[in-house]
């Protein structure tokens, strides 16, 4: 997990801890990441030598949030906002534990 920031901006992955306690929660935005990028040929006016461009998403099959990774409860959460989504976490895992200062 030593390389779970890297290329952030590419991938959408973070991390959203909490100070109070110390949890964390690793973040990856689900969806279609990739921008379709080429050049027009003139002659045939299609696109060719077509590269995708990362947008701050990834595809699930290119998740690190595996079992296999040391995440074996990891869950997607559709829509909304990552960070009130991983705030209603935290509160509820409070309550399960019983959590105090």
């Amino acid at each position: 997990m030593k390389n779970f920031l890297k290329d952030r901006d590419e991938t959408g992955r973070e991390i959203i801890m909490f100070l109070e306690t110390g949890k964390k929660f690793y973040v990856e935005y689900i969806g279609m990441p990739h921008v379709q990028w080429g050049n027009i040929n003139p002659a045939t006016k299609t696109v060719s030598v077509v590269k995708a461009k990362g947008n701050g998403s990834i595809m699930p099959e290119d998740s690190l949030l595996t079992a296999e990774n040391g995440f074996p409860d990891a869950k997607i959460y559709p829509g909304g906002s990552a960070e009130w989504t991983a705030h209603k976490l935290h509160e509820q895992w409070k309550k399960e534990t019983k959590w105090e200062k």
